[in-house]
């Protein structure tokens, strides 16, 4: 084998091996060795690996991993661009209480900094972090998504919060937009893989006992929220349901290599006997 073939081969089981802290690093370390190394580790399916090991358990895992193989730009431009998207910074509202994933809580914002939280996410994404205390790094909260948002005039807002997926924060800030009042909190955090559940598939079949949690004050509002809802819990489901088959899949593919080194191990050990008594 060429030195080339087996630096690659290295990489790639790195790839496949660490985490995304640790295979940033090796990327780096490899690369700054020389011009031949940082090729070697520039591989496309050295990234494309890197990709599959730092997606998995995302719900757009196997949409990302699509769109990789079609981009121009190769597997290092799609992992770096998913990256952008997995860890960004967003305002924070913290209140203390339990949170269900895809069980939507309905929430009035009064107090100034909160007005200014529900303005900067309906100018972005539409999504705030949801922390039970003031935000500080290592601490897990949820991302949101905001629906059914009805402001008034002076920026109080009543809307249904409905949370996505599970955050970790790595940073935190806090801005003090005005004197006179608390300052608006703010988390760069990293959005976590789901741990698949069976059960997690049944989400697209719960939208209908959403109603019962909605209330009539949204159904009064033209049903929007529960369109919303719907939606995004048949999005969820379909997600977790492919994360769960890609497991499935990994697993059983894994098991087969098992029985391929198994059948090797018996025909050497069936050559040996045969050996054996030939000599005998």
């Amino acid at each position: 084998m060429e030195d080339d073939d087996v630096l690659s081969e290295v990489m790639l089981a790195l790839a496949k091996g660490c985490n995304a802290e640790e295979w940033l690093l090796a990327f780096l370390s490899a690369s700054g060795v020389c011009r031949r190394f940082h090729d070697c580790a520039s591989l496309p399916h050295v990234w494309e690996a890197a990709c599959a090991v730092r997606w998995c358990g995302h719900l757009k895992r196997r949409e990302w991993m699509l769109a990789g193989a079609e981009d121009p730009g190769g597997w290092m431009a799609q992992y770096r661009r998913r990256e952008a998207e997995r860890i960004k910074e967003y305002p924070v509202f913290f209140m203390g209480g339990a949170m269900t994933l895809a069980r939507p809580v309905g929430l009035h914002f009064f107090e100034p900094r909160y007005r200014r939280l529900i303005a900067i996410a309906m100018e972005t994404d539409a999504k705030f972090v949801f922390a039970p205390e003031a935000p500080h790094a290592g601490q897990v909260a949820w991302l949101c998504e905001c629906h059914n948002v009805v402001r008034y005039p002076d920026g109080r807002a009543d809307l249904y919060v409905l949370p996505t997926a599970r955050c970790h924060v790595r940073h935190a800030r806090q801005e003090r937009f005005d004197a006179r009042y608390p300052s608006l909190h703010y988390a760069v955090a990293e959005v976590l893989p789901v741990q698949y559940s069976a059960a997690f598939t049944n989400l697209a079949l719960d939208a209908e006992a959403q109603e019962g949690v909605i209330g009539s004050s949204a159904r009064g509002r033209g049903g929007a929220l529960l369109d919303g809802v719907r939606a995004k819990l048949e999005a969820l489901a379909r997600g977790m349901r492919a994360s769960g088959e890609e497991e499935g899949e990994e697993g059983e593919e894994d098991e087969d290599y098992d029985d391929d080194d198994d059948d090797e191990e018996e025909a050497e050990e069936e050559e040996e006997e045969e050996g054996a008594e030939k000599e005998g």
